[in-house]
Formats: structure tokens, C-alpha cells, sequence
């Protein structure tokens, strides 16, 4: 999701909802908050659905990499 609202943000509007995860559960505002999120829920969602801890580090790793350079690392 990340990626694409960068690669199509000269043809789409951004818009997102806010979550909040707690309680085992991920929880959303449902209203819609102009540009891209701030926050995302994927990471959350793995850990919350029992994924290895390392599973979750490398994926984290991923997105931040990607935050800084716009691309991917495998």
C-alpha cells in the first residue's frame, strides 16, 4: 500500500484511516484523513496473528529501508 501511494500519488488522491491496535485487536476511525498514512497496520496485524518475532523485525527493517530510499530489500 505504501508503495503504491507514492507511485500513483500524480493520479490518485491519498486518503487513509486512522487504527489503533490494542487488546489483540486493530481498530479503525473509519473517517478520511487527507494523504498517505502515517501509520501502518500490516506489521501489527502479523504480530497480533502470532508471526515470528523475526518475521515481523525483517519486514519492519523493509519498510524503513524503503521509507528512506524508495526501494525494496529483499
Amino acid at each position: 500500500d505504501m508503495e503504491l501511494s507514492y507511485l500513483l500519488e500524480d493520479s490518485y488522491r491519498n486518503l487513509h484511516f486512522q487504527e489503533s491496535a490494542k487488546d489483540g485487536d486493530v481498530q479503525f476511525d473509519y473517517l478520511l484523513k487527507e494523504g498517505r498514512a502515517e501509520s501502518g497496520n500490516a506489521l501489527k496485524l502479523l504480530a497480533m496473528n502470532g508471526y515470528p518475532e523475526r518475521v515481523t523485525e525483517r519486514a519492519g527493517e523493509a519498510v524503513r529501508h524503503f521509507e528512506k530510499t524508495g526501494e525494496w530489500i529483499l
